[in-house]
């Protein structure tokens, strides 16, 4: 499932310009999101006695990433950068599964229903690339739009059910939910040089 929504945050790196031509850099950024999702599908039981009905909530609550970056600067306009980037991920996700199954051949007709919620912190990898402009006049300062594609990892989840009919029991199961999801985002970039080189503070 794939959460959908908005971010804001910041970034900060180090570029390095290797040649006229090439730059390189690592950089790391973190952001508030507002991203989630719901998944909600049935399927008949492999008995074919009744169905099962799933439904899984999810939120991305805040990730972020710390990524190399390699661009090359585009022949005949040199305050143009192209850029690939890739590297580590980690977020918050809430993630709820509940599950409700049917069985129709038992009489009275015997219901199992049962739900389980879970938060943590995952991790995974992010890569992607973009464009970076710096105006002639202010040098000091860039914009820049990014794509990121980032995959969080899976969510494996424990759920407990009971039956709704007396003297039926209870049963438990496991649910696995992938966290990925695609960040198109623009920034607005501060370039300082204490050294060689310049830091990048980045707010977007």
């Amino acid at each position: 499932m794939t959460p959908s929504g908005v971010v804001g945050g910041g970034q900060i790196g180090y570029n390095y310009q290797i040649t006229p031509m090439f730059v390189a850099g690592i950089e790391a950024d973190i952001q508030a999101a507002d991203m989630g999702s719901t998944v909600k599908y049935a399927t008949a039981n492999l008995s074919g006695n009744g169905y099962t009905a799933i439904n899984n909530a999810k939120n991305v609550d805040w990730f972020g990433t710390a990524r190399a970056r390699i661009g090359v600067v585009v022949p005949g306009y040199s305050n143009f950068l192209v850029y690939g980037t890739g590297g580590f991920a980690y977020g918050y996700v809430n993630n709820t599964v509940g599950v409700g199954t049917t069985l129709t051949t038992i009489n009275p007709v015997a219901g199992v229903s049962g739900s389980s919620t879970s938060g943590n912190t995952q991790v995974g990898w992010t890569a992607g690339g973009g464009i970076e402009w710096s105006p002639q006049t202010f040098p000091a300062w860039s914009a820049k739009i990014e794509y990121l594609y980032t995959d969080l990892g899976s969510t494996n989840q424990a759920i407990y059910a009971t039956y709704a009919a007396p003297g039926q029991g209870s049963f438990g199961g496991n649910h696995q939910s992938p966290t990925q999801f695609n960040v198109v985002r623009a920034g607005l970039n501060w370039h300082f040089n204490p050294f060689v080189g310049e830091p990048i503070v980045a707010k977007y």
